[in-house]
């Protein structure tokens, strides 16, 4: 089958070269979220985190995986800006990167928003179907990693802000949630907001419902 395309005027060369940019930047984002997710799975952001910072062979050394692909990851991350580079084959992993990467009791925390990140990608196999047929995926559809995933992405938050911020600010709530009240969190996931209120307001009574069954067994 011949496909007629509309007449154009020529390429802008500036254009192009922008829209290259874009194209394969998101590409290059992939492939750093990948190693994100690595680092994560591994351990080495949290290695790094307790020194200043470390050689391929000093990480080798501190979690006893292979010398040579630590040194691919390390300058990957190094050129991504995910890492520092520190000169002589040293990296660090920052104050910053050390609050989203390696500390998980830092409100900031995003590391385990990458836990699921081969799941997704294997998603987009079935994908095709759900395009052709209107059909979609259900919240099961990533598997146990995928419930884990969103709740170690999102526990540092809940448990750093939602009963000291958050609900303050929704006047009268507090209050009654201290004298003693019947609350239900509808889509409670693992339960980590359920529990982090059931700890503070004692007096009340939190029921929590899921229609993940991955999130449930968490």
């Amino acid at each position: 089958e011949c496909v007629t395309m509309k007449e154009e005027k020529p390429l802008d060369a500036d254009r192009l070269k922008e829209y290259l940019k874009l194209v394969f930047g998101s590409l290059g984002g992939a492939m750093t979220a990948a190693m994100i997710y690595l680092g994560d799975r591994m351990g080495l952001y949290r290695a790094l985190a307790e020194s200043e910072s470390a050689t391929s062979d000093e990480l080798a050394t501190r979690t006893g995986l292979s010398e040579r692909w630590l040194r691919e990851w390390l300058y990957q991350q190094g050129a991504a800006g995910i890492l520092e580079h520190e000169g002589q084959g040293r990296f660090s992993l920052g104050a910053s990167g050390r609050a989203v990467l390696a500390d998980e009791r830092h409100p900031a925390f995003g590391a385990g928003l990458f836990g699921s990140l081969p799941q997704q990608m294997a998603v987009l196999e079935q994908l095709p179907h759900s395009f052709q047929s209107g059909i979609g995926l259900d919240y099961d559809a990533l598997g146990p990693d995928g419930a884990r995933g969103i709740e170690r992405g999102f526990a540092p938050w809940v448990r750093n802000r939602l009963v000291s911020v958050v609900l303050p600010r929704v006047e009268g709530l507090a209050e009654r949630l201290t004298a003693g009240c019947v609350v239900a969190d509808v889509g409670c996931g693992g339960g980590v907001a359920l529990l982090e209120m059931a700890k503070a307001f004692p007096a009340s009574t939190f029921h929590g419902y899921e229609i993940s069954e991955h999130a449930i067994a968490r």
